[in-house]
């Protein structure tokens, strides 16, 4: 009867087959299952099919249920039914270490006459329920003695495929973790990735906002640029008019008060009162000019124009003083505007704010504003905006280079830096 028509009914609930060659079955057992329900149904197994002989003893049912817990795999081969703790040999075992009822490494291998291996504690089994038979023919299996040279062979081989396959599991956990190595280092360059294109975008809007920026000096910073000479000069020149004609008018106009006015009193009042006004305008002009100044951090020059307002309470000369004082402020403001000293309407916190620094946190020290000016000059290098064409970019970047360049000045005189 051949291994295919076998009646393994009673062993599907309790194993599971997973043998791959015709002529051999192999059958694992099923985890969780009780000893005693193992060996009543490998019982009714083996009496459904009686050509079947096992190699292990069934009596006492104590040993029975322990050996069948203990080794988990049933093979059937020929007519021989064997349970072994491994499924089979290694693909490069050589024959002679195989049992012939298993084909699972030996143990304590015998031979029969003709030179066949078998597990010793198997062919006793087999021997003292079918007789002195090879299981692979007519002959006789002899002396139940271990070959001692075959078992030191066999003890050989199996360190060395030990070895080779502790070699194998390192290669193949250090396989595992190149595998997430590489996993990491490919999300990184995704990370690496994003980061990037955040930081185009960043650059991108930057430029937009440069580009912008320069429309707007383009259109607007120019022009004043142009008239701020002459406006300061028609600035300053009105002061000094507005200064020192308008206590004259107001003395005219006491005059005249007093040729039209409708009494006497009020005329020689009018002509009390009005000359000593005349100096008040002048020096409440001169507050008003000096604070501007000060604001514009011409300290010195802040003093001065205050002092040219009261030094008009001086009869007679401190007029005429007053007027040498304004043209000399006057004819200063225009030599250093020539000479790019004073940028009108551009102070120290317009500088601070072109270096992107809070003018309220100020002082700042030399250190932070030179780590400021370093920003800055980042943000205009060509590079970034090259996507805006050449001829806008560098446009761009002369005009607010300019601007740099102006702060710094400020930044640097007004704090006595070198």
């Amino acid at each position: 009867m051949s291994i295919a028509a076998l009646n393994d009914q009673a062993l599907q609930e309790t194993y599971i087959r997973c043998n791959s060659r015709p002529s051999i079955r192999r059958y694992l057992l099923k985890d969780n299952m009780a000893g005693n329900d193992v060996a009543q149904r490998i019982t009714q197994f083996l009496v459904a099919n009686p050509q079947l002989l096992p190699t292990f003893p069934i009596i006492p049912p104590s040993d029975f249920q322990r050996e069948v817990m203990q080794k988990k795999y049933l093979v059937i081969y020929k007519s021989a039914v064997s349970l072994t703790e491994e499924r089979d040999a290694p693909i490069e075992t050589e024959p002679r270490f195989k049992d012939i009822f298993t084909e699972t490494l030996l143990h304590e291998p015998i031979r029969c006459s003709q030179s066949h291996s078998l597990e010793r504690s198997l062919a006793a089994v087999w021997v003292a329920t079918k007789g002195d038979v090879c299981p692979f023919g007519p002959h006789s299996i002899g002396p139940l003695a271990v070959d001692e040279e075959l078992q030191y062979d066999i003890i050989q081989f199996r360190a060395q495929n030990e070895k080779r396959e502790e070699t194998l599991r390192a290669q193949q956990a250090v396989n595992v973790e190149t595998a997430k190595e590489v996993q990491a280092l490919k999300a990184k360059v995704i990370d690496l990735s994003s980061e990037k294109e955040i930081a185009s975008q960043i650059i991108q809007y930057q430029s937009a906002k440069i580009n912008a920026l320069s429309l707007c000096q383009q259109k607007f910073s120019a022009p004043l640029n142009r008239a701020i000479v002459p406006y300061e000069c028609l600035k300053l020149t009105g002061k000094v008019v507005w200064r020192k004609c308008g206590e004259k008018a107001l003395q005219k106009a006491a005059e005249e008060l007093i040729k039209k006015g409708s009494t006497k009193l009020i005329g020689k009042a009018a002509s009390k009162i009005i000359p000593i006004y005349g100096p008040i305008v002048s020096i409440g002009t001169g507050v008003a000019l000096g604070t501007k100044r000060f604001c514009d951090g011409q300290y010195i020059k802040a003093v001065i124009e205050i002092g040219s307002g009261f030094i008009t309470l001086i009869p007679i000369y401190g007029p005429i003083a007053s007027i040498a004082i304004d043209g000399c402020l006057l004819a200063s403001d225009i030599a250093q505007m020539a000479r790019g000293d004073i940028i009108p309407s551009k102070n120290l916190a317009w500088a601070y704010k072109v270096l992107n620094l809070d003018p309220k946190g100020a002082p700042y020290t030399k250190v932070q504003v030179d780590a400021a000016i370093r920003v800055q000059m980042q943000g205009l290098h060509p590079d970034g905006v090259t996507f805006l064409g050449a001829e806008i970019s560098a446009q761009n970047v002369e005009i607010l280079e300019e601007d740099l360049n102006l702060a710094i000045k400020i930044l640097y005189k007004e704090n006595n830096w070198n």
